[in-house]
């Protein structure tokens, strides 16, 4: 634990006493400018060990007691706040390759950590250091001579020798690895009070993405991806996930990053800030308190960042996420999920079904390209089921309804239990599984499309009779084949937790705060379908808009070419982590009492604008305008699906996890249908919708209002 002791203006640092536990640690604090003390009080203090649980440090003036802090030690192995740790878990530090840039082979060199500890932690004791330096054939080069470098050996632009430390250990049950800039030949040992003179007090964190099969398992990459020339000098990734990101560091930034987030090996976002959290703890014992903190990454990584940077205030300072979605749990789960459901139906998997043109399947899905359909039905969909296991986690361990009722449920849902809470499960009562919000109950797809003329009421009533939801295992309830298939129906104990633990992005606590840049390379119209919709943006968008009546912190940049979804290789990212740099380097510098958002929003770069950059150009070339989802010459050139549930009547924001419901006479007689109903249509519509229709116009199930909303405090920890 890193802490500082401030002193009035014009006391003598010399009288100040500091005491662990009533036992004297002043030995262990150094003078850090006029008044303040700056100490490690770390697990073994000069033979004080902070004991687990409640500690008291408190600081002294000439003998006088002037003020008392408690410290909460948790185990290095955690958990903080996430609780209790899930099980089993597989231990990967054997196939982790040092320092992460793919497998073990890849690396000349490369060794794996050694083995663990057998506690089910996989905790390794020693941390390892590695050197890397980036060589003028524009990759890193594993180096045992860090202070005798060879003639390929480069520098930063300021002249700063290109040579990397990398320290590999675990912390919170994952490998963690923190990059920076030192050279040993020139700088003292890393420490809080002595730091090397490449870092510019600036720390990245990378996530990197992914979800399913992301869980039960330490994962064995951390970080988010970065590139390298090969022999060729043609652009290439890292077979893996890594903190050796070239231009992060060439800027001065330290780069860390974990296992745990990665949200292909962790899709837990509880988990993936408790250990975030925790390494950048490691990180200011290690190396000392950083200016400022940035999040980097994409899709599960931008999942990651969003939720860290509200739910969690203090761990971010600022965030550029890419190929972005709100969250997970809601926003995604119901893009894959309703994904499954439609392109069964079109298929005619489970039922014979009428034929719709692409036009109408086009409205009815809110998407612009369709083979978006196939790829989530066939790729994330999966997620939700409990079958969706990693390859490291053993067959044997696996739940099956019949064999094995009682083994490890490999989904999204189970995964976040200590969100959910548990119910006995529906095919065998004698266990539990978690509850789930997963919910389409009243929900009319396709209602666009109907009140639009695309569609018939007969094709309207064919797809929502048959459509369907999902049973307790995840298996679409079309596949019985009734003669109505049920809908998904959320655990109503799930819906208040939603929201209040900010499973559902709020946007009003922590992310209101900080400078905000989200890039997205379009792929909507992709021939081979995308995870990464453009409209993910502006649900994002208008959940700031809702919560802070404002979106001036926020920064959308769109362009149609580039090497990869999201790499410092694109110049338009290159800009945006250039003016994230610059806007966080100002916040910092400003040491006037404003408010946070103020700060934010005072120091915005006049140079970062929002736009994009036109089809087949790259940045400079740019459009600057506000982007809008349905007009302006960006959305011409990037045309922006709507999604299942907004082509359903949800509203912009996206953050109803259940609808109220309103009855179909009602619903029959108030507008919501542009469209005129026969008696026979009309009686299959009432007998579809017994329980009601969606009203989109109230609040969804538990949600709370804006009063209530600011009453609530994020932070929450899951017991």
């Amino acid at each position: 634990m890193l802490l500082r002791v401030r002193a009035p203006a014009g006391k003598d640092l010399a009288k100040i006493s500091v005491r662990l536990n009533g036992q004297d640690v002043t030995a262990r604090f150094r003078p850090q400018g006029a008044s303040d003390l700056v100490g490690l009080i770390d697990r073994s203090a000069g033979g004080l060990e902070l004991g687990p649980g409640q500690n008291a440090i408190a600081a002294y003036y000439d003998g006088a007691k002037g003020g008392e802090l408690a410290l909460t030690n948790h185990p290095l192995s955690g958990p903080m706040f996430s609780g209790p740790h899930e099980t089993p878990f597989v231990c990967e530090t054997a196939s982790f390759a040092l320092p992460g840039i793919g497998r073990v082979a890849d690396l000349p060199g490369g060794s794996a950590l050694r083995t663990p500890s057998s506690d089910g932690n996989c905790a390794v004791a020693d941390r390892v250091y590695h050197y890397f330096y980036w060589s003028s054939a524009q990759r890193f080069v594993r180096t045992a001579t860090p202070g005798q470098l060879p003639a390929d050996a480069t520098t930063t632009d300021d002249g700063t020798p290109f040579v990397v430390r990398v320290e590999t250990g675990t912390i919170n049950r994952a490998v963690y690895q923190i990059a920076m800039l030192h050279d040993p030949s020139r700088d003292p040992e890393p420490s809080p009070f002595d730091q090397p003179s490449g870092w510019k007090r600036k720390l990245a964190y990378t996530f990197g993405g992914g979800c399913s099969p992301g869980w039960h398992r330490q994962g064995n990459k951390a970080g988010w991806m970065s590139w390298y020339r090969d022999s060729s000098g043609t652009i290439q990734r890292w077979g893996a996930e890594s903190v050796l990101d070239s231009d992060l560091l060439r800027r001065g930034f330290a780069v860390a990053s974990s296992t745990l987030n990665v949200f292909g090996q962790n899709c837990n976002e509880v988990t993936a800030a408790e250990t975030m959290a925790m390494v950048k703890e490691r990180f200011i014992e290690a190396y000392g308190v950083p200016r400022f903190t940035i999040g980097w990454g994409c899709s599960g990584g931008a999942y990651q960042e969003y939720q860290i940077a509200d739910n969690y205030p203090g761990l971010l300072d600022g965030i550029v996420v890419g190929c972005s979605y709100p969250e997970v749990s809601f926003t995604a789960a119901h893009f894959v999920t309703d994904a499954r459901l439609m392109n069964r139906y079109f298929a005619g998997t489970y039922y014979s079904v009428p034929s719709y043109t692409d036009v109408q399947k086009r409205a009815i899905s809110g998407l612009v390209g369709l083979a978006t359909l196939r790829r989530m039905d066939e790729e994330a969909a999966g997620r939700v089921t409990p079958y969706n296991c990693p390859d490291v986690l053993s067959p044997e361990l696996r739940y099956h309804p019949v064999d094995n009722p009682g083994g490890a449920r490999c989904g999204l849902f189970d995964h976040t239990v200590n969100v959910w809470g548990t119910k006995p499960n529906p095919v065998n009562p004698a266990y539990t599984i978690a509850m789930r919000p997963l919910d389409n109950e009243g929900v009319q797809y396709g209602l666009k499309a109907l009140n639009e003329g695309v569609i018939t009421v007969d094709q309207f009533l064919d797809l929502n009779e048959k459509i369907g939801g999902f049973d307790s295992d995840g298996t679409p309830t079309a596949a019985a084949r009734a003669a109505r298939a049920p809908r998904s129906v959320a655990d109503a104990a799930t819906l208040p937790r939603a929201y209040r633990s900010g499973r559902m992005l709020y946007g009003g606590w922590g992310l209101r705060d900080i400078p905000v840049i989200d890039y997205r390379l379009y792929e909507d119209n992709s021939a081979d379908g995308t995870y990464h919709l453009r409209h993910h943006s502006f649900i994002t968008l208008e959940r700031l808009r809702k919560a802070n009546g404002s979106t001036a912190n926020y920064v959308m940049l769109v362009e149609g070419s580039a090497p990869w979804t999201f790499t410092s290789e694109s110049p338009l990212v290159r800009h945006a982590l250039d003016r994230m740099d610059e806007w966080l380097s100002d916040i910092a510098a400003d040491t006037s009492g404003a408010p946070a958002r103020d700060k934010a929003l005072n120091h915005k770069p006049s140079s970062l604008r929002e736009g994009c950059v036109p089809p087949g150009a790259q940045f400079p070339s740019f459009v600057a305008q506000t982007l809008e989802s349905d007009s302006g010459s960006c959305a011409s050139s990037y045309p922006v699906g709507i999604g299942t549930r907004a082509a359903a009547g949800e509203p912009a924001a996206a953050d109803i996890a259940k609808c109220q419901l309103k009855p179909v006479a009602t619903a029959l007689s108030d507008g919501t249908y542009q469209v005129s109903f026969n008696t026979a249509q009309r009686n299959r519509l009432t007998a579809l919708f017994a329980s009601g229709v969606c009203d989109w116009s109230k609040p969804g199930v538990g949600q709370p209002s804006a009063v209530e909303y600011q009453s609530l405090r994020p932070w929450q920890s899951f017991d």
